[in-house]
């Protein structure tokens, strides 16, 4: 029976696999094993991957060695791996799982582009579904999250989603299909098996026709989830204003949608935001009220929620000579002069702005160096009575919150001299009595 209804669903929704170079990824488990088996008795042109995560000790090595025998057996082309994945998990601080599922998804992806495969094929299948869909359900997901496994992603494919571990298991033994029980599905360390062994069967005998419904509904929920991301396009595409670091949306046009928050969390999600009521109260802060993650910030700008990308910003300093000399910077350069003829104020005048600094030389009496600014930093601008936090100066002019992220200062000591491409202060200006002069030029 599974035959029949796996040759009509590639017939129907994966006839792409025809023709093509597919690279299977089998364990050895049950899952994979009729997988195998299936693709096979549809005699579409298959290769063998295993990936050996050497976490089972002598167990891992005689699940590499079982599937490579299944393979040579079958004359398939075989692709094996060998990772101490516990020392790739000490390295990078992650969860066994996610550093597995990188390490397999890599290995798998070089051979594609060695070999020539088009698709990478898994056995995911109806019950993994139900896991991803009540995990996602317990973190908060959205529509999307609840649609489970996608059947086709980019090159990966994975055509046993329609059916049941009941379906496989049984036909496994109908045609005495041999396959290796991985002994740590066992154990319920981590929440996935505690779902599969302790909850899905309680949750299977309550609701007796889940399994035959839950196909249907996913198919419900990923049409819905079209639907939202067809219209959450057209919002995106005639409402906001695509930037070089990211989107504006017009807050009082998202408001006037039919659900609001809903289509929020669509279009900041793939900024990595998921606090979509912390974001949604955004809508109602006054301008320069921000939210970020390690990428991106979103901040208000009077109409406009903007999404931008941020940038790495290092605590790195720069020292500055008293002559002629080029100080390179993360974005720019200084250019520093020494001015040997007598200027007069109005020459000076004439020549000056943002992005020039001329200094009295004889007046400095600390090193100079440039940095980015910090927060409390201030600054006593020329022509002005007292001091101004340097984060005011840049909310004067406007400046993005990206930009002033970038902003350089100009110090001698702990004195701000320069908001680089801003405002210069009082301090060691040019005066009648001025007898050496350093004039420094920003360029970027």
């Amino acid at each position: 029976m599974l035959q029949e209804l796996f040759a009509q669903h590639i017939n129907s929704r994966l006839s792409i696999l025809k023709n093509k170079k597919l690279l299977l990824a089998v364990s050895g488990g049950v899952d994979s094993m009729v997988m195998l088996h299936l693709c096979n008795h549809q005699q579409l042109e298959i290769a063998i991957a295993h990936m050996n995560f050497k976490l089972r000790g002598e167990d891992s090595d005689q699940d590499a060695t079982f599937v490579k025998e299944v393979a040579h057996r079958g004359g398939i082309e075989f692709h094996l791996k060998e990772v101490h994945t516990s020392q790739y998990v000490s390295a990078t601080g992650s969860s066994t799982q996610m550093v597995a599922r990188d390490l397999r998804y890599q290995f798998f992806n070089k051979l594609c582009e060695l070999h020539g495969y088009d698709y990478i094929l898994t056995a995911h299948h109806l019950d993994d579904q139900l896991e991803t869909f009540l995990i996602n359900l317990n973190r908060g997901a959205g529509l999307k999250g609840l649609t489970g496994i996608p059947e086709i992603n980019e090159r990966v494919v994975r055509p046993l989603l329609p059916f049941t571990r009941e379906q496989i298991q049984s036909y496994a033994l109908q045609h005495a299909i041999s396959w290796r029980e991985d002994a740590s599905n066992k154990k319920n360390t981590y929440q996935r098996n505690q779902l599969r062994n302790q909850v899905l069967p309680l949750l299977h005998q309550a609701l007796p026709q889940l399994r035959q419904r839950l196909g249907k509904t996913f198919d419900y929920l990923k049409d819905a989830n079209q639907m939202v991301d067809d219209a959450v396009l057209r919002f995106r595409e005639s409402e906001t204003i695509t930037t070089q670091n990211g989107i504006n949306i017009p807050m009082q046009s998202l408001k006037n949608t039919t659900a609001p928050k809903s289509y929020l969390h669509q279009l900041i999600s793939p900024y990595g935001f998921t606090q979509t009521d912390e974001v949604y109260q955004l809508l109602d802060a006054e301008s320069g009220s921000y939210i970020q993650n390690e990428s991106h910030i979103i901040y208000v700008k009077g109409d406009y929620l903007c999404v931008e990308t941020r940038e790495t910003v290092t605590n790195q300093s720069w020292d500055v000579p008293l002559n002629d000399a080029i100080v390179e910077l993360d974005n720019g350069l200084i250019k520093i002069e020494t001015i040997t003829d007598k200027l007069t104020l109005d020459q000076i005048k004439e020549t000056s702005n943002r992005y020039t600094l001329f200094l009295d030389k004889d007046q400095i009496k600390e090193s100079l160096h440039i940095s980015h600014w910090k927060k409390g930093d201030r600054i006593e601008p020329y022509g002005m009575q007292g001091s101004k936090l340097i984060s005011d100066v840049l909310t004067d002019r406007k400046v993005s919150f990206i930009d002033k992220e970038k902003t350089l200062v100009l110090k001698s000591g702990s004195t701000v001299l320069w908001i680089i491409g801003h405002r210069s202060s009082k301090h060691y200006t040019i005066t009648p009595q001025t007898n050496h002069i350093i004039k420094l030029t920003y360029q970027l």
